[in-house]
């Protein structure tokens, strides 16, 4: 199962790498104020795409009817549904998981000095020529996506369960949906190879994004020349654009086209109010406890102690793997946390255990932007913030953290869009005593067929995530990156 999974996870990683690309490129040209719009699927349920996707096979439809035609009689394809059904999963998750890559690819391709353009201009003629030497140049940071995406799809379960991927993640969910409260310790023995991955990855990765061994300058390197010359005759711009658009635009379109009667937008949000709004709580402590993450990690990298950097690198471990780790697993021990004697009762009867889930897998964000900012310090401008004073809390304060909040509160603000749509971990830690979260009732609509109310979730979260990145794009924009 292991295996199966393993392969599965990669081929979506490679997939997504592949997508990642002509965003990356994009971003070399126009820099990073145009990363908070290329990450707008991230910020999305990673089931929006599929499901959007989905609409094309629905009853009624020619692509649906063509699928059930061709699957039916004695000599019909019976595997044609499960095909199309896993290759809408496969494209979806690989929509949704590209911005990770990218976010691995666009400092390597903005690292790539324009010399060494120019002189494959000159020397090379030949486009296809070029194009190896550009991926010989990327190819550790494009190993390194395939990686790092793998990883999370190892730990992702809802789009393959909806589309009956017998993969790890799923088999350990439907265990431990089977058993009781206490007696699940041989479900968390066979999680294990999961888990050992996730710590392994949280500690490399930790190393790789520690402020200690960032290089000065690295992951803001200074715009190529030309960057901005004529950028929409460049054919990367275009392509990450339409990548883009089949992630967001595409399922929004076809999401806002099943819908019979608009006043199903009024009726959903009457419907999954009470959830949705306790769902917004939960976000924004989320949100808030993130930019905190990630302001105590660039706290840390400008006061530069030793046993700090260890705190910070030992924080960094846990924040990696508790993200990277199967949410089910995750929720469940802490459900089960929740329920021991010497716990306060407030606790298990109270979204707290479910606040903590959001935290433990959302929270990394904010500490991967506070290594981002770390990173981007030059060794000059570490020495004189220090100089000013901005080694102690205070002067971090008066110092720093002026021209880090435009990334710290965008941090914030992408751990509260990821909060609202977390579900793995929510399905055990959530009390009983709470209404149902967002991202559960949209979950159901996708397992019951309720298409109009899929349909006004899928456009209002699109859209809703659309504006945010265009706000968080300008904020960013106005800063210092």
């Amino acid at each position: 199962v292991l295996a199966r999974s393993v392969a599965w996870a990669a081929g979506i990683g490679v997939l997504a790498t592949l997508l990642a690309l002509p965003g990356a490129w994009a971003a070399r040209r126009w820099g990073w104020r145009v990363v908070p719009l290329l990450l707008v699927p991230l910020l999305c349920p990673s089931y929006l795409a599929y499901a959007g996707w989905g609409v094309l096979r629905a009853p009624g439809t020619w692509l649906g009817d063509a699928i059930a035609s061709a699957a039916s009689g004695p000599d019909g394809w019976r595997d044609l549904p499960w095909l199309v059904s896993r290759v809408l999963a496969v494209g979806g998750l690989a929509l949704w998981s590209a911005p990770i890559a990218l976010l691995v690819l666009a400092p390597a391709a903005r690292r790539i000095a324009p010399d060494v353009l120019d002189l494959l201009a000159l020397d090379t003629p030949s486009a296809l020529r070029r194009a190896r030497v550009l991926g010989a140049l990327l190819a550790p940071a494009a190993l390194g996506a395939v990686v790092l995406v793998t990883l999370v799809m190892l730990g992702s379960a809802v789009p393959l369960h909806l589309a009956r991927v017998p993969t790890a993640s799923v088999e350990l969910w439907l265990a431990l949906d089977q058993s009781a409260p206490g007696m699940r310790w041989s479900v968390y023995a066979k999680s294990a190879p999961l888990l050992a991955l996730a710590l392994a990855a949280g500690w490399v990765l930790s190393a790789r994004l520690a402020p200690r061994s960032a290089r000065a300058g690295g992951l803001d390197a200074p715009r190529p020349r030309g960057a901005r010359g004529h950028p929409l005759r460049s054919a990367t711009v275009w392509f990450a654009a339409a990548i883009w658009a089949l992630g967001v635009l595409a399922p929004l379109a076809l999401f806002a086209f099943t819908i019979r009667d608009w006043h199903v937008l009024t009726s959903f949000w009457r419907a999954t109010g009470p959830g949705a709004w306790q769902s917004a709580q939960i976000a924004a402590v989320v949100g808030a406890a993130s930019a905190a993450i990630g302001a105590a990690v660039s706290w840390a990298s400008a006061s530069g102690g030793k046993r700090t950097l260890f705190v910070l690198r030992t924080a960094f471990v846990l924040l990696l793997a508790t993200a990277l780790m199967p949410g089910v697993v995750l929720g469940a021990s802490l459900a089960e946390l929740a329920t021991r004697p010497w716990m306060p009762v407030w606790v298990g009867d109270s979204p707290a255990m479910w606040t903590l889930a959001h935290v433990l897998r959302c929270g990394v964000v904010g500490a991967l932007a506070g290594a981002w900012l770390a990173a981007t310090r030059s060794r000059e401008e570490r020495d004189l913030a220090r100089l000013d004073g901005a080694q102690g809390l205070r002067g971090w304060f008066h110092v720093l953290l002026r021209r880090d909040w435009p990334v710290l509160g965008a941090a914030g603000v992408a751990a509260a869009l990821l909060s609202v749509h977390e579900i793995e971990s929510t399905i055990f830690v959530q009390p009983p005593t709470t209404a149902r979260s967002l991202a559960g009732q949209v979950l159901s609509f996708l397992h019951f067929a309720r298409t109009d109310e899929l349909a006004a979730a899928g456009v209002t979260l699109l859209a809703g995530g659309v504006v945010v990145a265009l706000v968080t794009a300008v904020v960013v924009g106005r800063s210092r990156v």
